[in-house]
């Protein structure tokens, strides 16, 4: 008989008050369930330990992940920060030097080199326009020097 055969019987001999058949089938029954249940808790019980450790696996692994961002984020910044100041040298340096040269312009001295700036921008043509205008007021000092009027 089946477990469901015999819980049926159970039943009808309960049904027909033959205690004796429904005792010996009931215990039947629990002992078959029992049994279903116990190898029910072992099956979650291995499935429970095969997530448990899929997911200290994962937990592992997210850490480690972490742990990479971390590096590479402060990596970017070191390197965005390696990267501002060469820019802003880059973009002072020339200033600087213009800064520096029209003090000495300034004290009369106009044989000053002439400022570089290999760049392509704003601060190319205001060094362009300062060596232009060095020499047109060394060129007017001199011709003022040379013809007085």
């Amino acid at each position: 008989h089946t477990f469901t055969e015999n819980a049926s019987d159970a039943i009808k001999a309960k049904q027909g008050r033959d205690a004796n058949t429904m005792r010996e089938k009931y215990n039947y029954v629990h002992q078959v369930g029992k049994y279903i249940m116990e190898e029910i808790n072992g099956l979650n019980l291995q499935q429970l330990k095969r997530n448990t450790e899929n997911y200290a696996a994962l937990s592992r692994n997210n850490i480690i992940v972490q742990k990479a961002n971390l590096i590479m984020i402060i990596d970017i910044l070191i390197l965005s920060c390696f990267i501002i100041l060469n820019i802003t040298y880059k973009m002072t340096d020339p200033i600087i030097k213009l800064s520096n040269l029209a003090e000495e312009i300034s004290k009369g001295n106009f044989d000053v080199d002439e400022v570089i700036v290999t760049s392509e921008d704003e601060i190319k043509i205001m060094a362009v326009a300062f060596n232009k205008m060095k020499l047109n007021v060394r060129n007017y000092i001199r011709n003022f020097t040379v013809n007085p009027k």
